[in-house]
Parts: structure tokens; C-alpha cells; sequence
């Protein structure tokens, strides 16, 4: 679960640590072992699992064998990154497990921060290039824009072309194309130029693609497609358009569709502050979920395609 990453995420900061796509990959493994050694419950869960026990273990059990387990778990990722886990350390992890658990897990570490783009120069360039395939593949966002008049308003783009490889605003249309004469998608756009919030979500499964559009379970969109799709940069299509609006959440994945269940998922409460964890999802590979809020790199938490803002994209916060 986000809430919990993102508390031993500003743990591991607050003592000038750095927190990388693989150190959320053993956290999550550290969760898994515990679970399947003394924890219970979903096994995708495990990381809630391990912040209840922690949470539970100092009310009813505070000597048990469990919360020894529990901190040296964490501790031992914490070595392996010369993070060297102090008693101060400790306390600080379980009470901000202690806080999560208290308000319920939403809200108290949700997802507060977005990238603002000027539509003039500014977006983010990956570190390589991502092909969402027909045969099955996915992507999805949360974004946010005031009209959709201005032509070819890339949300994600590729470098090398100026005329296809978009997800993109174009005139009325929501446009996912391969290049500019065959579509994945042509979802109309009115549906998202009214200045609030909407996840769109496009999949691709046997060269039949799908585009939900905040509904995830009724695509406002369906056509055939055998052509693929080549992504290298979030808010930038080709040397000449840019999007001008907000962009937050962005999840990829290269080896299959996302099912209603995946959808309803990203999802979550209906927000991009209370959205579900796209790490939880089978086969996502890339996700960038701009929690970094200062910083000039968004992480891929899931893979190891990092973003570079270039041209003053500009941090928001919900």
C-alpha cells in the first residue's frame, strides 16, 4: 500500500536516505516474508498486514517475538542501504505506522503532490523508451485541464516524432495514436476540458483497444488496432506540442490489459489523492506516482525508468 511507503519513505528521508524503485521492491519483499511467516491475511496486502501487526503488537503484545521480527525486517533494509536503523529510527517507523493505522489509512499519507505543465516548453523525459503493444499492454493517468481547443496536447509522447506516438488532446478528441493516420483511441474529449480531475484509462488486448474514461467499467471508446505504441516522454509529443494542465499517477504496463478489478483499483476513492496503489496490480512494470514534490527526478517506484523535469515543470500539491 502507498501509506505505508510513503512512511518509510519519509523515515529513510528524514535521515538523508534515498529511496529508489528497489529499496520499495524489498520493502515489499520484507512485508511478503513476514506475512507468509507469522502475518495473516491477502498476501498482496502484506505491507498493511505489517503495519497493523506493528500497530497491534504494542497494545496487546509489546515483548512478542512478532514486533522483533517486524523492526529487524525493516532494519535489515535499512543496513543494506547503509541506513544504520537506531532506536530513534525505530520508534519513528512504528509511529508513523501507529498514525496510519489511526486515521484509517486514507488521507494521512495520500497522495498530495502533481506536476503542473506551461504547455510551452516544459515536460519530463524518461530514461528509455516504453512500447505499449497491441497484443496487450495498458496505460492510465489522472489529469486536469480547462479545454481541449488547443491542438495535439500530449499528456505522454515520443521524442523522435512530431505527428504520432501520442496519448493527447487534440481539438475535441482524446487521441491515443500509433501514428497520425490509425488511432487506438478517439474518445471525445469534452469529458475532461471542465478544470476537474479525470482518469482515463486505455488497454490494448489482442489488438482490440479499450478507453475508460473515469467510468472503468463501461470503455467510452473501442476500436482495432495492430499497431504499437512508442512513449519516451510525459507531457511532450514529438520537438513542437506540449501539454498545458496538470498530470499526476501515471502507470504502465507492457505485458497485459487491465481488468475491470485493475481499473476500479487505480481508481480507489475516486481521486488522484485517494487513488488505489498501481503497484499492487499484476504486470504493471512502470509507475510514476510524483510523490517526490521537490525534487527533479520522479521515480519509477516499480521499475527503473526514472523521469527528468526539464524546462520548469512545476511541483503542485493537492
Amino acid at each position: 500500500m502507498r501509506n505505508l511507503r510513503q512512511a518509510v519513505k519519509l523515515v529513510i528521508d528524514s535521515y538523508s536516505g534515498t529511496v529508489t524503485g528497489q529499496i520499495m521492491t524489498d520493502l515489499r519483499t520484507a512485508g511478503q516474508f513476514i506475512h507468509n511467516d507469522i502475518g495473516t491475511g491477502d498476501a498482496e496486502t502484506n505491507l498493511v498486514d505489517l503495519a497493523i501487526q506493528v500497530y497491534a503488537d504494542y497494545i496487546d503484545t509489546p515483548t512478542g517475538q512478532r514486533i522483533a521480527d517486524e523492526i529487524s525486517a525493516l532494519a535489515k533494509i535499512l543496513a543494506e542501504y547503509e541506513i544504520t536503523p537506531t532506536g530513534q529510527r525505530i520508534t519513528d517507523i512504528v509511529n508513523l505506522c501507529k498514525a496510519i493505522v489511526n486515521e484509517g489509512w486514507v488521507g494521512f499519507f495520500s497522495n498530495k503532490h502533481y506536476l503542473n505543465f506551461d504547455g510551452v516548453d516544459d515536460y519530463v523525459s524518461l530514461d528509455s523508451e516504453v512500447t505499449l503493444l497491441a497484443a496487450g499492454s495498458s496505460v492510465a493517468l489522472w489529469c486536469k485541464l480547462d479545454t481541449g481547443t488547443t491542438p495535439r496536447r500530449p499528456m505522454l509522447g515520443r521524442s523522435t516524432d512530431n505527428y504520432k506516438n501520442y496519448l493527447n488532446v487534440d481539438g475535441i478528441y482524446i487521441i491515443l495514436e500509433a501514428d497520425n493516420t490509425t488511432y487506438w483511441t478517439l474518445a471525445p474529449a469534452s469529458a475532461i476540458t471542465d478544470g476537474e480531475y479525470h482518469l482515463i484509462v486505455v488497454t490494448a488486448d489482442g489488438g482490440t483497444i479499450k478507453t475508460f474514461i473515469d467510468d472503468m467499467t463501461t470503455p467510452v471508446d473501442t476500436r482495432s488496432n495492430d499497431g504499437n505504441v512508442k512513449l519516451d516522454m510525459i507531457g511532450r509529443g514529438g520537438s513542437i506540442f506540449f501539454w498545458e494542465g496538470v498530470l499526476d499517477e501515471v502507470v504502465m504496463s507492457t505485458t497485459r490489459a487491465f481488468s475491470e478489478t485493475d481499473r476500479i483499483l487505480l481508481k480507489g476513492g475516486g481521486t488522484p489523492e485517494t487513488c488505489g496503489d498501481a503497484s499492487e496490480i499484476e504486470g504493471v512494470n512502470h509507475y510514476w506516482d510524483m510523490e517526490e514534490g521537490e525534487e527533479t527526478i520522479i521515480a519509477d517506484s516499480v521499475g527503473d525508468n526514472d523521469g527528468t523535469l526539464l524546462n520548469g515543470v512545476e511541483w503542485g500539491e493537492h
